[in-house]
C-alpha cells in the first residue's frame, strides 16, 4: 500500500492472544517486540494487552472513490446500514 511514518492501532487485538485464535498467526505487535526487544516503552504498551478482557467485535467498513466502477455497484445496494438479529455470528 505504501510507506508511512505512523501506525494508528484502534484495537488491542493486534497485540492480544485472541489474534492467534482468529487469524492463526502471531499477533502483529508481537513481531514489533521481536524487532525491538530492548524498547522498554514499546514493551510497556504491548505486554499488558494480553490481559485485557474482551468480547470480540468485528466491524466492516468500506470506502471507495466516486469514479471507481465498483462504487456504482455499492451505491445501488438497498441499504446503507444493515441490522442483523438472531445470529450467533453477527451481532450489534
Amino acid at each position: 500500500l505504501g510507506e508511512y511514518d505512523w501506525l494508528c492501532v484502534t484495537s488491542h487485538t493486534a497485540g492480544h492472544p485472541r489474534w492467534r485464535e482468529i487469524f492463526g498467526t502471531d499477533p502483529p505487535l508481537e513481531g514489533a517486540l521481536r524487532d525491538a526487544p530492548d524498547d522498554a516503552e514499546l514493551r510497556s504498551v504491548i505486554l499488558p494487552l494480553a490481559d485485557v478482557p474482551s468480547s470480540p467485535v468485528m466491524v466492516s467498513m468500506a470506502a471507495w472513490r466516486e469514479d471507481d466502477p465498483s462504487s456504482a455497484a455499492a451505491s445501488s445496494l438497498p441499504f446503507d446500514l444493515l441490522d442483523v438479529e438472531g445470529s450467533d455470528r453477527v451481532a450489534r
